[in-house]
């Protein structure tokens, strides 16, 4: 299955990470850039800001999405 990872950065060149903890305990935590599975008929750039939205909350006007 296809998925996207997406790396926001502020104006500060801040890197945006969400915090993850598939498996309970501390030892199972880890902070990741926000990103998950492509949904079927979807374009990648579509689902990079589902992704951010789902993730994080954040309804921000993109300036710059690039897909490398």
């Amino acid at each position: 299955m296809p998925v996207v990872r997406v790396f926001v950065l502020d104006s500060e060149d801040r890197v945006l990470l969400v915090k993850t903890d598939r498996k309970k305990g501390p030892e199972n935590i880890f902070w990741i850039v926000p990103g998950g599975i492509i949904e079927q008929c979807e374009f990648s750039r579509d689902a990079a800001i589902r992704e951010v939205k789902e993730e994080t909350g954040f309804r921000h006007c993109y300036q710059k999405i690039g897909l490398g």
